[in-house]
């Protein structure tokens, strides 16, 4: 498996760079060069913009995060929420 960070260094590629071709964030490359979670959209965002900057496509993985969708989040109300907060 191959870190994005190694990719970066071995092609010469700033992530600012990535970032401006790929169209996402300077934090979201920041987070997937420090291995944290990133969407899926801009995993794939992030992916074709090495391949384009490079000729060579990135085979490593990033972790994914995965929005929780809203039926699944939980239902409180907001007298018990502002109850809780006092």
């Amino acid at each position: 498996m191959q870190l994005f960070e190694d990719y970066l260094k071995a092609h010469r590629l700033l992530a600012l760079a990535v970032a401006n071709r790929a169209c996402v964030r300077y934090l979201t490359v920041y987070n997937a060069l420090k291995g944290n979670p990133i969407s899926p959209q801009h995993a794939e965002q992030i992916r074709q913009a090495v391949l384009i900057m490079t000729g060579i496509s990135f085979t490593g993985c990033f972790i994914l995060r995965h929005p929780t969708p809203a039926h699944e989040l939980p239902n409180i109300s907001w007298r018990i929420a502002r109850q809780q907060l006092s």
